[in-house]
């Protein structure tokens, strides 16, 4: 997979397009100068159309949760990155400490489960993929020129993988990686969950006393 076709179709169409991610007290400066001033890159990512900031992101997460709270329904939100789109590229290098991947063979036997859980995402949840001009390889040139020092086009590839499965990336089912950590280290969130029973789950979780 390494072409963009799709996410040149979606900015073309301008159902969305590439802007800065600034939410309101949160400053990724201090992490830049310890870590790479390659963290700022990945503030540049993708709006909905008619999506104006961070912020509103943030809001839009928060009616959403409150509305499946009353509603009692779920609301499942999946977040893709560098592990992610190299299991959905079938590459072993999907694997991390764990070794979730015993082999490619095992990656595409598992496949249509993933596509299934996909499609119920596309019509009842969020996805949250890390799409940035870095990893995209922005066909325009002047767009954040400055940003593509390298040539990587997983995000792109994670989209196109989307639009061969059948699903469809939109703005309403769509919602910037980084505005999940935001919302949820927020005194929003916090307000919303309080007094509510959490139930947290990691790959060590007993089923048993999760039901």
């Amino acid at each position: 997979m390494h072409n963009i076709h799709y996410l040149n179709n979606l900015i073309n169409n301008k159902t969305f397009h590439f802007e800065h991610l600034a939410i309101t007290n949160i400053n990724n400066e201090p992490v830049a100068k310890i870590f790479s001033q390659s963290v700022l890159e990945q503030e540049i990512c993708l709006f909905g159309e008619k999506i104006a900031s961070g912020d509103e992101y943030t809001h839009i997460l928060q009616k959403k949760l409150i509305t499946a709270i009353e509603r009692r329904r779920p609301l499942p939100i999946a977040r893709f990155a560098d592990g992610e789109y190299a299991f959905y590229n079938q590459m072993l290098d999907c694997n991390g400490l764990y070794k979730q991947a015993e082999s490619v063979d095992t990656i595409k036997k598992a496949m249509p489960i993933h596509i299934s859980a996909m499609k119920y995402l596309e019509e009842n949840g969020m996805f949250a993929p890390l799409v940035f001009p870095g990893n995209s390889n922005v066909v325009d040139p002047s767009i954040f020129s400055f940003l593509q020092k390298k040539k990587d086009s997983s995000g792109a590839d994670f989209l196109n993988f989307l639009q061969t499965s059948g699903i469809s990336l939109t703005p309403e089912n769509y919602i910037p990686f980084y505005v999940v950590y935001a919302y949820l280290s927020s005194a929003q969130f916090a307000l919303t969950m309080n007094g509510k029973n959490i139930c947290i789950m990691n790959s060590e979780f007993d089923k048993d006393n999760c039901r």
